[in-house]
Protein backbone atom coordinates (compact mmCIF):
# COMPACT_ATOMS: atom_id res chain seq x y z
CA UNK A 1 0.00 0.00 0.00
CA UNK A 2 2.67 2.51 0.63
CA UNK A 3 4.34 1.99 -2.39
CA UNK A 4 1.46 2.78 -4.08
CA UNK A 5 1.63 5.62 -2.51
CA UNK A 6 5.08 6.55 -2.86
CA UNK A 7 4.99 5.67 -6.39
CA UNK A 8 2.21 7.99 -7.16
CA UNK A 9 3.82 11.01 -5.11
CA UNK A 10 6.78 10.02 -8.31
CA UNK A 11 4.83 10.23 -10.39
CA UNK A 12 3.28 13.31 -9.72
CA UNK A 13 6.34 15.19 -9.17
CA UNK A 14 7.65 14.09 -12.08
CA UNK A 15 4.34 15.05 -14.23
CA UNK A 16 5.08 18.94 -12.56
CA UNK A 17 8.51 18.97 -13.40
CA UNK A 18 7.90 17.92 -16.76
CA UNK A 19 5.16 20.74 -17.30
CA UNK A 20 6.94 23.17 -15.61
CA UNK A 21 10.29 22.72 -17.98
CA UNK A 22 9.08 25.32 -20.75
CA UNK A 23 9.33 28.13 -17.78
CA UNK A 24 12.54 26.77 -16.41
CA UNK A 25 15.49 29.34 -17.72
CA UNK A 26 19.03 28.63 -16.58
CA UNK A 27 20.48 32.34 -15.29
CA UNK A 28 24.19 33.22 -15.78
CA UNK A 29 24.93 32.03 -12.14
CA UNK A 30 23.88 28.20 -12.86
CA UNK A 31 26.52 28.45 -15.99
CA UNK A 32 28.95 29.90 -14.33
CA UNK A 33 28.65 27.26 -11.74
CA UNK A 34 28.68 24.08 -14.02
CA UNK A 35 31.67 25.90 -16.38
CA UNK A 36 33.35 25.75 -12.82
CA UNK A 37 32.58 21.96 -12.15
CA UNK A 38 33.52 21.04 -15.23
CA UNK A 39 37.42 23.03 -15.32
CA UNK A 40 37.97 21.29 -11.75
CA UNK A 41 37.34 18.16 -13.44
CA UNK A 42 40.10 17.99 -15.12
CA UNK A 43 41.59 15.81 -18.00
CA UNK A 44 39.81 12.73 -18.47
CA UNK A 45 42.83 10.17 -18.87
CA UNK A 46 45.16 11.41 -16.57
CA UNK A 47 46.57 8.21 -15.89
CA UNK A 48 49.52 6.85 -18.88
CA UNK A 49 47.64 3.61 -20.21
CA UNK A 50 48.28 1.63 -23.61
CA UNK A 51 45.81 3.74 -25.69
CA UNK A 52 47.33 6.90 -25.18
CA UNK A 53 50.98 5.71 -25.64
CA UNK A 54 49.45 4.14 -28.49
CA UNK A 55 47.85 7.35 -29.58
CA UNK A 56 51.38 8.79 -29.32
CA UNK A 57 53.30 6.51 -31.20
CA UNK A 58 50.98 6.71 -34.21
CA UNK A 59 50.93 10.34 -33.83
CA UNK A 60 54.72 10.58 -34.17
CA UNK A 61 55.22 8.02 -37.02
CA UNK A 62 52.49 10.17 -39.13
CA UNK A 63 54.58 13.53 -38.74
CA UNK A 64 57.94 11.42 -39.56
CA UNK A 65 55.75 9.55 -42.55
CA UNK A 66 54.73 13.01 -43.95
CA UNK A 67 58.27 14.47 -43.44
CA UNK A 68 59.52 11.49 -45.40
CA UNK A 69 57.18 11.61 -48.06
CA UNK A 70 57.69 16.02 -48.48
CA UNK A 71 61.80 15.13 -48.76
CA UNK A 72 61.04 12.28 -51.16
CA UNK A 73 58.86 14.38 -53.18
CA UNK A 74 61.23 17.24 -53.24
CA UNK A 75 63.84 14.57 -54.35
CA UNK A 76 62.02 13.04 -57.05
CA UNK A 77 60.52 16.75 -58.53
CA UNK A 78 64.60 18.22 -58.38
CA UNK A 79 65.67 15.12 -59.94
CA UNK A 80 62.98 14.60 -62.75
CA UNK A 81 62.25 10.76 -61.74
CA UNK A 82 60.59 9.16 -64.55
CA UNK A 83 59.34 5.40 -64.46
CA UNK A 84 58.78 5.48 -68.49
CA UNK A 85 62.01 6.58 -69.05
CA UNK A 86 64.08 4.20 -66.84
CA UNK A 87 61.81 1.58 -67.97
CA UNK A 88 62.83 1.92 -71.12
CA UNK A 89 66.57 2.89 -70.58
CA UNK A 90 66.92 -0.70 -68.60
CA UNK A 91 64.80 -2.38 -71.25
CA UNK A 92 67.28 -1.09 -74.15
CA UNK A 93 70.91 -0.85 -72.05
CA UNK A 94 70.88 -4.36 -70.65
CA UNK A 95 68.17 -7.00 -71.76
CA UNK A 96 69.93 -9.47 -69.31
CA UNK A 97 68.99 -7.51 -65.80
CA UNK A 98 65.62 -7.08 -66.76
CA UNK A 99 64.82 -10.76 -67.58
CA UNK A 100 66.42 -10.80 -63.87
CA UNK A 101 64.10 -7.98 -62.60
CA UNK A 102 61.08 -10.12 -64.21
CA UNK A 103 61.51 -12.99 -61.98
CA UNK A 104 60.68 -11.17 -58.58
CA UNK A 105 57.77 -9.51 -60.61
CA UNK A 106 58.84 -6.00 -61.01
Amino acid sequence: MENSENYKKLEQALVGAYHQKESAEPDDFWEMRVMSHIRSLGPLNSEPGYFILFDQFVWRFAAAACVLVLILSLYAFQTGIQPEYELANLFMDDSAELTFVEYFGI
